[in-house]
């Protein structure tokens, strides 16, 4: 079984066995990364598809939380926030939210499964594992 947490905003300092031993327990047993960071400061959602992909955002094409894109909305603006419009984009799209597979799609090549738990929006969950589109 994989299982990843992605919890945005959530600082190191807050994981103790007294204001949060299951979490402190599962960073005790799992695996805790000491030299962490952003790979494109406060940006959640692309920061969730790098996570979610292994590549910097160059490479998953994903470089803000909002993108224009005529085909999706009357303004063009997609909030990737907004797991509808990220769907909206997945249809003009071929079904590609992302330039780069997810680890979730590589799994599922192989017949395995994916789930996704996310403290932000409906849309970074999406990011984190697009094969639960429509599901």
């Amino acid at each position: 079984m994989i299982l990843v947490f992605v919890l945005d905003g959530l600082h190191p300092e807050a994981l103790n066995p007294i204001d949060s031993p299951t979490f402190f327990q599962l960073r005790q047993e799992g695996v805790n990364y000491l030299n962490r960071h952003a790979v494109f400061p406060t940006v959640t959602r692309v920061n969730a598809a790098a996570i979610a992909t292994g590549a910097y955002p160059g490479r998953h094409g994903l470089v803000s939380n909002f993108m224009s894109v005529a085909q999706v909305s009357r303004s063009g603006r997609v909030d990737t926030a907004n797991s509808r419009q990220l769907l909206a984009l997945a249809e003009v799209t071929n079904g590609q939210v992302l330039l780069t597979k997810t680890l979730g799609e590589r799994l599922q090549e192989h017949g395995r499964r994916f789930a996704a738990v996310s403290s932000g929006s409906a849309g970074t969950s999406l990011l984190l594992n697009p094969c639960a589109m429509g599901a």
